[in-house]
């Protein structure tokens, strides 16, 4: 036979052009996202995903803009693309930008408020004496500055000024009189 009579698959001669029309899909990514520490909320365009880590498959290779929030941290956002077949596991390092408040008072039983929220009340242990209580533990307070005023019945209130700083802890003792 002639080359022109060679037949090229479904009925295709040599010499002789045809038009094939494929709708191709891209393979889909895998992408986690981790958050140090865990649990902050994620979201993925603005959609939350759920508490990290979190996990989502077969999404379409693309821009994704992703966020972290949580209580006590900075919020991290950034812009990823992925591409197909990608796994990628993106990771978010959070900051506190917070500090903690550690305050042991005498007597024990003292009411603690910060900016005017009640707070927790000093405690002892159970074979312990009233007289100087555990340090009570007073965490996600804001960078700066903060009003705190201690009550007991029976002794006067005692009002006084603290400096928060970000990722600290600031032990303070009180002494009410009665």
């Amino acid at each position: 036979p002639s080359p022109d009579d060679f037949v090229l698959g479904r009925g295709l001669t040599a010499g002789r052009t045809e038009r094939i029309e494929a709708s191709l899909k891209p393979i889909p990514a895998d992408l986690t996202i981790a958050t140090i520490p865990d649990k902050a909320r994620i979201y993925v365009k603005n959609q939350f995903q759920g508490d990290s880590p979190v996990t989502m498959n077969n999404l379409e290779p693309g821009e994704y803009r992703i966020r972290a929030e949580l209580t006590g941290h900075d919020t991290m956002a950034r812009t990823i693309i992925l591409q197909r077949a990608e796994k990628r596991v993106e990771e978010f390092r959070l900051q506190r930008n917070c500090g903690k408040l550690s305050i042991t008072t005498s007597p024990a039983g003292v009411v603690v408020l910060i900016d005017g929220k009640e707070k927790g009340v000093t405690k002892t242990t159970a074979l312990e004496t009233d007289r100087i209580s555990d340090p009570l533990e007073i965490d996600l307070l804001s960078a700066g500055t903060h009003d705190v005023e201690l009550s007991l019945k029976g002794y006067f209130s005692q009002k006084f000024q603290i400096e928060i700083e970000r990722d600290k802890t600031l032990t303070a003792h009180r002494l009410l009189q009665r």
